[in-house]
């Protein structure tokens, strides 16, 4: 990569794919239904998002993008972070030398390589038809603790990697231990507004009914604890879920169940994440 390309990019040129005509009144319908997709996107994000600033301030950006970055459309919230996204693909399609396949999420915050800055995290993920990729669905929203050398924007790091994670791992997929025969059980009732625009109960519900369990439990709330959540499948609206809560002093395992199946196991433990202060 050469300096130019590295401090502002590279720009994709025309469009590579053969030009179809279309009337005024088919480009305003496929217009219409572009930004009511953009729109549910954010819309989604919105409801599971379990920070105020994405919640409460939408500070996110959503949207389709070509195969090459270029603006399909665009959500109604912050402009900057829709402005930002196609460097971000721009950034990741150079990191992996194309190399994306069906099925791929890509998760992304490096400010060199197109993000705004390392607290604003892209999730892209590619759309293809018959084997050829079209295009992404992408949304970047600022998270607050990306898990720097404190939370927030660490305005004192004085590179880029002094706000990387610390050399702490992160696991795509948890298999936590589901709780005892022993574990307490209750039914746990679901309300309209738990559940985003695809009818799936949001993470931040989950995270309630951990924090209910935490209330009276035997662990130390005053002390650091760790939280992690195993997420396995959907529960929705109509489901009938089971809340199984076990532990001990030192630590709290509540199973989320519909019928025989578990559908997400969360842990709260004493302790600090591995690398924390």
């Amino acid at each position: 990569m050469s300096v130019v390309e590295y401090e502002v990019g590279r720009q994709p040129g025309p469009p590579s794919r053969k030009r179809v005509e279309v009337d005024p009144i088919t480009l305003r319908v496929l217009g219409g239904a572009f930004h009511a997709i953009a729109k549910e996107m954010a819309g989604v994000l919105f409801r599971m998002s379990y920070s105020s600033i994405i919640r409460e301030s939408e500070d996110l950006g959503a949207g389709i993008f070509d195969a090459e970055g270029r603006e399909l459309c665009e959500s109604d919230s912050t402009p900057m972070h829709i402005g930002s996204l196609p460097w971000y693909i721009r950034g990741f399609l150079w990191r992996l030398e194309g190399e994306i396949e069906e099925g791929d999420v890509i998760v992304h915050n490096h400010p060199y390589l197109g993000a705004s800055h390392s607290p604003d995290v892209a999730v892209a993920v590619p759309i293809f038809h018959d084997g050829e990729l079209l295009g992404f669905a992408a949304v970047t929203a600022h998270v607050l603790d990306v898990g720097g050398s404190f939370p927030g924007i660490n305005a004192d790091a004085f590179d880029v990697y002094a706000e990387a994670t610390g050399g702490r791992g992160v696991s795509t997929r948890l298999e936590l231990a589901a709780p005892g025969d022993g574990a307490a059980r209750r039914p746990w009732a679901l309300r309209s507004s738990d559940v985003d625009l695809h009818g799936h109960v949001n993470n931040a519900v989950h995270w309630q009914a951990v924090e209910d369990g935490l209330r009276d439990s035997s662990v130390d709330a005053y002390l650091p604890l760790v939280a992690e959540l195993d997420y396995r499948d959907p529960i929705d609206l109509a489901d009938d879920v089971e809340l199984l809560v076990g532990g001990d002093a030192q630590a709290l395992c509540v199973g989320f169940r519909v019928g025989e199946a578990m559908r997400a196991v969360a842990r709260v433990a004493a302790g600090r994440p591995p690398g924390s202060r």
